[in-house]
């Protein structure tokens, strides 16, 4: 069965949603990171292969959403996020899962409308997904990787197809 995940990797931590086909039942996780960047993209890849290992060991077919890192008024968090994002990025592909890199302002601009802070996120999750809100228990990258989940759903769902069926004309002779 074909899995969603969307992740959001921090400097400080991986989050990570599931779900599995058409059900709406998350399953989320959130791998903390040290401080020591370095150190962190080994765990990074480590924790992201091994959970991936886990999901097709189970007979599901991963697919990834990834958040790609945010370039923001600080350097050397937008840095360190790179590295995390890399490692991440580099566990999927180890994995064979395939991946999605979204931009932040995409994912959030096609999901919930305009340039969004984390507070709309966060009610939009709630507001629209109440079993990831409550699991996210205020962790708000978690809440971040459950609306990238939602995103790739909807970028994997079936297009709907216009059909358009125009009365012949009748000529009388």
């Amino acid at each position: 069965m074909q899995t969603v995940t969307g992740i959001d990797p921090s400097s400080r931590k991986v989050a990570i949603t599931t779900t599995w086909g058409d059900e709406n039942d998350p399953e989320m996780v959130a791998y903390p990171l040290p401080q020591d960047h370095a150190e962190g993209c080994g765990i990074a890849f480590r924790q992201v292969a091994e959970y991936f290992s886990h999901l097709r060991e189970a007979g599901h077919t991963p697919f990834c959403f990834l958040e790609e890192p945010f370039i923001g008024p600080n350097p050397r968090g937008a840095m360190a996020q790179f590295k995390i994002q890399g490692a991440v990025l580099a566990a999927c592909k180890e994995m064979q899962v395939p991946v999605v890199e979204i931009h932040n302002m995409t994912w959030k601009a096609q999901l919930i409308g305009g340039r969004v802070d984390k507070a709309v996120i966060t009610r939009w999750v709630r507001r629209n997904w109440r079993d990831a809100y409550e699991m996210a228990y205020g962790d708000q990258d978690l809440m971040d990787s459950a609306a990238i989940n939602r995103w790739g759903k909807m970028q994997l769902a079936p297009k709907r197809k216009i059909i358009i069926r125009r009365a012949r004309e009748v000529t009388h002779a």
